[in-house]
């Protein structure tokens, strides 16, 4: 026998007759996972205080760690897992979501690069190559740079210390995406 059961989003849910839950049964809601992400939230991890901060253990700081050091070969991959992941601490969900954006910030710079180089290459016939060119040889400096400061970043977060990158940090953290340290 086959029922349909409006729930309060009004979207039917099928079951069978022995899918009915007995008296002192377990919810067949939590059983099968349904409302599994509605009471998760990814920021209320709430910050520790800075003199009784626990020392992240090993663990924590490898994960933090990685969350910088892809970025250089594999950005956005491994910090997005570790944002999507519900067993995280807020140190690493701290260091995600700022090498997350510091991925996005070094994309963003380096596309408007090469489309300025494009850009001008085309648009002004002798000064615009002499510029693309200009752009074209500082891009290898600024993704040396970059590696520079992920792998420092990635130094820094695997003593266990909070890295707060100066501009970056403070916007992310007027918008709400990134916990206090």
């Amino acid at each position: 026998m086959e029922c349909v059961e409006m729930n309060e989003t009004s979207n039917p849910r099928r079951f069978d007759a022995e899918d009915v839950p007995q008296a002192g049964a377990a919810d067949p809601a939590e059983e099968n996972w349904d409302n599994f992400m509605d009471d998760w939230d990814p920021m209320s991890d709430p910050p520790p205080d800075e003199e009784n901060a626990p020392a992240a253990d090993e663990n924590e700081r490898v994960v933090a760690m990685l969350c910088y050091a892809t970025l250089i070969f594999l950005p956005f991959v491994f910090p997005i897992i570790v944002l999507l992941s519900r067993k995280r601490t807020h140190f690493q969900t701290f260091h995600a979501a700022q090498s997350l954006g510091l991925g996005a910030v070094l994309g963003g710079f380096w596309i408007l690069m090469v489309m300025g180089a494009v850009g001008f290459g085309f648009s002004i016939p002798v000064l615009g190559v002499i510029v693309a060119i200009g752009f074209m040889c500082l891009l290898p400096l600024t993704w040396v740079m970059a590696v520079i400061m992920t792998l420092y970043c990635a130094y820094r977060s695997f003593q266990g210390l909070y890295v707060q990158i100066p501009v970056l940090y403070s916007f992310m953290q007027a918008q709400g995406w990134m916990p206090k340290p």
